[in-house]
């Protein structure tokens, strides 16, 4: 039971910072302000093969980590009061 904890959690890990690479580096345009953007597929890919607890974690841990970035970037550092 522990080593299957420890494997949700490793690939939650992982599973999240490619996604935020993914999303960061790998875009392509198609027209306009529309794009494919692959890291979907990547999540998608994981949470079937890793199963449907660490494609939620996942989920949970990568939206969050979105937000606050996505906060950060546009409003600034005051944001971190509100979030945390």
């Amino acid at each position: 039971m522990k080593n299957n904890s420890i494997r949700t959690v490793v690939v939650t890990g992982i599973g999240a910072a490619l996604f935020i690479i993914i999303g960061i580096f790998v875009n392509i345009p198609i027209f306009g302000n529309t794009s494919i953007q692959l890291q979907y597929a990547v999540q998608d890919l994981f949470s079937v093969v890793f199963g449907p607890i660490t494609g939620f974690l996942w989920v949970s841990l990568v939206m969050y980590l979105r937000t606050v970035f996505n906060m950060g970037i546009s409003h600034g550092l005051g944001f971190l009061q509100v979030v945390l």
